[in-house]
Order: structure tokens, then C-alpha cells, then sequence
């Protein structure tokens, strides 16, 4: 009989990972961890904030971030991704730090001519653009933090073309903490001179934050071994020139530019008609800043939350895609994009299942507040799609097809914009909730349309939506059972009973997924076995 494994298979010494894939793989720990850990005390930080500042300070104070995002787009986003690219196409060269001085240059000087018109055109900018006068010293403030962002990106992508992602980790826990600290220090401050926070203390708490961070990328640049040899450029040679660096730079940061600039448009477009078309609902300004403040500064982020977890899958599918096309390994594609869907589907049905059921409960906990709580078990159904199509969105870049995420993503925004206009006067913010739904279920069945060549596999809607959420059924019917059993922790913590309610719904739904998991390789073996 024909045995199903060999004697060498077992005896032979497992492969040893290459020094670029363990650069990749270390690399993306660190980013993850940090990333998970930011986005934990960034929680924190926006519970403290919409508690200080309120519902309807939350409202002006996300407002101005659809103008950070365009700022950003123009004067780093791009130049970082080019920065990237081609320090790790000259990293052999020994001159990968000429395209960061470019870069650095090119970034600064947009940045800067940037920070000036939000500085001096900020009243303008708060009346016409966004419709809120009051936004206009935050605007002001916005500019100081704009070359911070600029200079920290150009050093994050000359890291990140390194494969040494634990600096730019760094920095980004620095610069959760420093704002997070100058945000209470000015609070105390306020305490004792018993006023209220002001707005405009949020941002400088940014500021604060882009600070630390550039303080930290900078000193790593100093103490590198390769930094000094490499900041001076080589006398006679032509090619180790400034403006022969940007014009390297500018060929791929102009249509990256170009496109994040339309994509962020078009996302503050949204951002600012939200407010304007719930006041033509019938709202008061004051009232329709809350209901955006509430739904932007509050529930959004907690629906966000678990996509630390899928941000660092994404981080792995785009060079393992890449990868695996440019060796022709279809298959390995197939597979990737099968447990890729599998997995984004599990997760989102799971975190469905908990902000529908305890959705009120966790609003009312966390931000006190009840109208955070029914967002969240609105905003529930977004779940599995939001998840999904922002590793699809991943999985495409990676196959080289951007124009189809442009395009899709364009899409989306579209559909979006138009349930702002048309159906928020209707139905007031319930319109927005259903235009995220809708452009969240367009980006993920257009990413699976975009995919099909690729996927040699058929749907198995069974396995990946109706048993998870018969399972998912079960899960939340034993956190609600244990009720009783939970109450008596209220003593200790009035969140504990919460807590461990969720995490009886995660742990019985991980069970019945392995169990099943389980099964099905256990049928899977016996078959082969009959077969053999």
C-alpha cells in the first residue's frame, strides 16, 4: 500500500525563512502591535475627549479633519509612498538617503505653503467650506501640526523601504502618548483656572503628538550607523543632486497625489454636507453637530475598532499577492484570496452579533451616552462588509490593479454623497447609515468581481454565512444566559458584567469554529485515506 507521506518528507530539515521574509514578517509584528495598542489608547483618548468637550464640540472638531486629510494628500502621501519605493530600489546603491532629502524638501515645501493659506485664509476656509465659523481656530492650529505630518511620513517611508518598521512603531506609541498627556495637562490646567476646554487644545494636542513623533524618527536618524556617510552627498557625482532626486520623486508622487487628493474631495464633501443636510432635515445646528459628532467622534471608531486586526492581514496580503504573481503561483493567489474572504466574513459576523445585541449598552458605558449606543446597532450591518472590502481593496494593489480600486472606491463615495444629499433631508441621519451600508456592499461585491479570474473556487455561502451565523446565534444566547451569573461583578466594575458577557459570546463562537474546522479536516483526511 501506497503510504501518504514519505520517509524523507519526515526527516527532511523544515525551510528555513529568508532574511527578506523574516525583515517582513518582524516588520509587520511591530507595526501590528503598535497599531493595536494606538488604536486602544486612541479609544481611550476619544472617551476622555467627547467627555470633555462634549457631543456638539466633537461635531466642529471632527469637521476640520476632512481638511487635515486633504493637506495630508497634497504635501505627504504620495511623497511618502515614492520615498518608499525608490530608497528601497537604491538601498543597494548605498544612497538611499538622497530620496529621502528630496523628499524631505519637496514635502516641506508644500507643506509649508500649505500651513500658511490654512493659517491666514482660516476664517474664510470655516464660513465657505466647512459652514462653521467656529472651526476657524482650530484651522489655525491645524496649520502648525501640517509640516510635522509631512516630515514624519517622509522618515516613516525611508524606514519602512528599510524593512525597519520598529521606528516608525515608535513613533506612532510616542505620538499617541504625547498627545494623549498634553490633552490631560491641559485639562488640569483648565480644572485649576476653573474654564472649560477649548477646542482648539485638541489640536494642538495633534500638534503635540506629530511633534514627539518627529523628534523620535530624527534621533533615529541621527544615531544610524549609515546616516552621517549618507547625508553628504558625493562630490562629482550628478546623480547624488537634489533636483535630479525629485525628479525622481515626481513621476510616481504626482498621480498618487493626484488621486488621494480626489479621493479626499470627495470625502470632505461628505463630511461637511452631513451637518448641512441634517439641519435641512428640520435640525438646529447645534443639533445636527451633536448627531455628527456623536456618529463620527463615537461610533465610528468603536465599529472601526477590529480593523487593527484585518489592517495587519492587509499588510501581509499586498506582498504576498505580488509575490506569488510574479512567480505564477495562481493557486497560492487562490488560496490567499479563499482564507482572506473566510476569515474578514468570520470576524465581521461575529462583531455584528455583539454591537447589535449590547450596541446600546456599550454607547451608554463608554461615552454616555444612548444615541452613541443605537448607532452602533445600526451601524452593525456594515460589519462584514467593511472588513471585507478593505482587504479585497489590499489583495487588488497587490495584483496590480489600482485603477480598479480607484474606480470602485470613486464608486463608493458616490453612492455615498448622493444618500447625504437626497435621503438625509428625508430621513435624517438614518439616509447616511444607509449610503455606508450600500457603498460597503457595492466595494465588497465589486472586489469579489474584480477577483473572479483569480479565484478558482465556487462560494460557499453555507460555510462562511449561515453556519457562522447559526453559531453566532448560539454565542450571544449563552451571553445572555450568564447574565445572572455576571451581575454580581457590577460590584467591582459596572462594565465587568459586559465584559465578561462578550467575551463568552467570543469564546463559545471560536469553539464552535474550531469544532467544525475539526470535522471538516478530519472528513477531508478520512476521504484521502479511502481513496489511497
Amino acid at each position: 500500500m501506497k503510504l501518504p507521506f514519505s520517509i524523507h518528507s519526515l526527516t527532511r530539515r523544515p525551510p528555513v525563512l529568508s532574511r527578506p521574509a523574516m525583515l517582513l514578517l518582524r516588520g509587520t509584528f511591530f507595526l501590528t502591535a503598535a497599531g493595536i495598542l494606538t488604536r486602544v489608547m486612541g479609544f481611550f483618548y476619544r472617551i476622555f475627549l467627547s467627555r470633555a468637550i462634549g457631543a456638539e464640540g466633537m461635531g466642529i472638531y471632527q469637521l476640520i479633519f476632512p481638511v487635515y486629510g486633504i493637506a495630508l494628500s497634497l504635501c505627504a502621501s504620495g511623497i511618502q509612498t515614492a520615498v518608499s519605493r525608490l530608497c528601497a530600489a537604491q538601498a543597494l546603491s548605498g544612497r538611499p538617503t538622497r530620496i529621502l532629502r528630496a523628499g524631505l524638501v519637496l514635502s516641506l515645501s508644500l507643506s509649508l505653503l500649505v500651513s500658511l493659506f490654512l493659517y491666514g485664509r482660516a476664517d474664510f476656509l470655516a464660513d465657505t467650506l466647512l459652514l462653521e465659523p467656529r472651526c476657524a481656530p482650530l484651522l489655525r492650529a491645524l496649520a502648525f501640526c501640517v509640516p510635522l505630518s509631512s516630515l514624519h511620513s517622509c522618515i516613516n517611508g525611508y524606514y519602512y523601504s528599510l524593512q525597519k518598521a520598529g521606528i516608525p512603531a515608535l513613533s506612532q506609541l510616542l505620538e499617541q502618548g504625547a498627545r494623549m498627556l498634553f490633552l490631560w495637562l491641559a485639562w488640569q490646567v483648565c480644572l485649576q483656572e476653573q474654564t472649560a476646554l477649548t477646542l482648539d487644545m485638541a489640536i494642538w494636542a495633534i500638534a503635540a503628538g506629530e511633534a514627539a513623533a518627529v523628534l523620535c524618527t530624527l534621533t533615529a536618524l541621527a544615531q544610524s550607523p549609515s546616516g552621517p556617510k549618507l547625508a553628504k552627498a558625493s562630490p562629482g557625482r550628478a546623480d547624488t543632486g537634489l533636483l535630479p532626486a525629485i525628479r525622481l520623486i515626481l513621476p510616481i508622487a504626482a498621480p498618487l497625489t493626484l488621486t488621494r487628493l480626489l479621493v479626499s474631495g470627495l470625502g470632505s464633501a461628505e463630511a461637511v454636507l452631513i451637518p448641512n443636510r441634517l439641519a435641512a432635515y428640520g435640525y438646529s445646528t447645534a443639533t445636527s453637530l451633536s448627531i455628527y459628532g456623536i456618529f463620527t467622534g463615537m461610533a465610528m471608531p468603536l465599529v472601526l475598532f477590529p480593523t487593527a486586526v484585518t489592517a495587519a492581514v492587509s499588510v501581509l496580503l499586498l506582498p504576498t499577492v505580488a509575490k506569488a504573481q510574479s512567480s505564477h503561483r495562481h493557486a497560492q493567489i487562490s488560496h490567499t484570496i479563499y482564507a482572506t474572504v473566510k476569515c474578514c466574513l468570520l470576524l465581521g459576523i461575529f462583531c455584528f452579533g455583539i454591537f447589535l445585541t449590547y450596541g446600546k449598552e456599550i454607547g451608554i458605558f463608554l461615552f454616555s451616552n444612548a444615541l452613541a449606543g443605537e448607532f452602533l446597532r445600526i451601524l452593525s450591518w456594515l460589519c462584514p462588509f467593511l472588513y471585507l472590502s478593505s482587504a479585497l481593496s489590499s489583495i487588488l494593489n497587490g495584483l496590480g490593479k489600482t485603477f480598479a480600486v480607484f474606480r470602485n472606491q470613486m464608486a463608493s463615495l458616490a453612492i455615498r454623497i448622493a444618500f447625504v444629499v437626497f435621503f438625509i433631508p428625508l430621513f435624517g441621519i438614518q439616509g447616511c447609515l444607509w449610503g455606508l451600508l450600500g457603498s460597503q456592499l457595492f466595494l465588497s461585491l465589486a472586489g469579489l468581481a474584480a477577483l473572479r479570474p483569480f479565484m478558482d473556487f465556487p462560494f460557499p455561502a453555507y460555510d462562511w454565512i449561515a453556519r457562522p451565523c447559526f453559531y453566532l446565534f448560539l454565542s450571544v444566547g449563552l451571553s445572555l444566559a450568564i447574565t445572572p451569573l455576571a451581575e454580581p461583578l457590577a460590584s467591582l466594575s459596572p462594565l465587568l458584567p459586559l465584559c465578561v458577557r462578550i467575551a463568552a459570546a467570543g469564546a463559545a463562537y471560536v469553539l464552535l469554529l474550531s469544532c467544525a474546522e475539526i470535522i471538516r479536516l478530519y472528513k477531508s483526511r478520512q476521504l484521502r485515506q479511502n481513496s489511497i
